[in-house]
């Protein structure tokens, strides 16, 4: 059934029926987070086959459905970040199975980013508690440099709950990773081997912050994924980039490089991108809103007999409207930093 001829009643009616967890949402949460997304953003943010047919398949067997739960470039802003965890573990709650990603640019949101009082604090010890299963690298990581970066930054990431994907920054050359971080991970989710692989922008620095990415050796996105593609290809069966360099950009590298099912853009900081293709030979870009604004929620259908995507589903959630309570010990964390002196308050963006 087509989302768009469905009423969004039934749509509602439908999505209920598929939650496995209804406790947190309220009806209105339902309104906010479901039908006046979907009322916005139906033509663009749904692949046309429609909600109900693929998840009653996934249902009962005869597709794999895989979640993804995005957010990128969060510029460090502390404020929005309780609400910003309390709405990924609701919607965790409700797609146990998912895969929570972070595209890059966590960090750096002056006047308070400081390089000479660690100029990431607090961001590490929120991020642990956010719990995320994949970070990539933005530019903004290495604003200081990369050794700044790999000190107060990538050492400080909990490495058992989060991988640091990074597959074109490099230490001294394409031969030598940066220490914690990895090109890509494949992991196996309900029989579909998934692979995730980052890449961030080449050119970093500008004539205002010459010190972004000082000392890294990066490698052209294309040229990275070029090298690592065919490795990658025979270790998954579904391919999933975390990119961050923009949609234009994006759009560029899909073109260069087959068998990308899905990249997860940032570092444009506007909504509304999304490139839609025809399965299997093309690729859907994606990129919610920057600063906190908004979640990502993607779900992809795959056949499991030939392994390949034959559909996806986009849903854009805006943070402010959900009703869901922040996360308290987000919020704690960034109180005690406050409370020692160690984070300047920041003014209005």
């Amino acid at each position: 059934m087509n989302i768009r001829a469905a009423s969004q009643e039934y749509y509602i009616r439908q999505y209920k029926q598929n939650l496995p967890d209804q406790s947190f949402l309220s009806e209105t949460n339902l309104q906010t987070s479901i039908r006046d997304v979907f009322e916005k953003t139906s033509d663009r943010y749904c692949a046309d086959n429609g909600f109900s047919e693929y998840d009653k398949k996934a249902k009962d067997g005869s597709l794999v459905k895989i979640t993804v739960i995005s957010v990128n470039d969060m510029h460090g802003k502390l404020e929005e970040m309780p609400k910003l965890a309390g709405v990924i573990e609701a919607l965790r709650r409700n797609h146990p199975d998912a895969i929570v990603v972070e595209g890059g640019d966590s960090s750096y949101n002056p006047p308070y980013s400081d390089q000479n009082n660690n100029a990431y604090k607090p961001l590490p010890d929120i991020l642990n508690e956010m719990d995320f299963d994949y970070m990539n690298l933005g530019n903004h990581e290495f604003q200081f440099g990369k050794d700044a970066a790999v000190k107060d930054f990538i050492n400080k990431i909990d490495k058992q709950n989060t991988e640091i994907l990074g597959a074109n920054v490099h230490d001294k050359s394409k031969e030598d990773s940066l220490p914690g971080v990895k090109p890509y991970s494949v992991r196996n989710i309900n029989g579909i081997r998934v692979a995730f692989v980052g890449v961030t922008e080449k050119k970093m620095s500008t004539g205002s912050h010459p010190d972004v990415g000082k000392g890294l050796f990066v490698e052209e996105p294309e040229e990275a994924l070029r090298r690592l593609m065919p490795k990658i290809k025979k270790e998954a069966d579904v391919v999933i980039a975390l990119s961050h360099q923009g949609v234009g950009d994006d759009i560029r590298l899909v073109k260069q490089i087959k068998g990308l099912d899905l990249v997860l853009a940032s570092h444009d900081h506007t909504p509304d991108n999304v490139q839609k293709g025809n399965f299997p030979n093309q690729t859907y870009i994606v990129e919610p809103h920057a600063y906190c604004k908004e979640v990502a929620l993607s779900e992809i259908y795959v056949d499991p007999v030939t392994r390949e995507v034959v559909n996806m589903n986009f849903h854009r959630i805006p943070v402010k409207k959900f009703q869901c309570s922040p996360d308290a010990e987000v919020a704690q964390i960034i109180k005690d930093y406050h409370d020692n002196g160690e984070v300047i308050p920041r003014q209005a963006a």
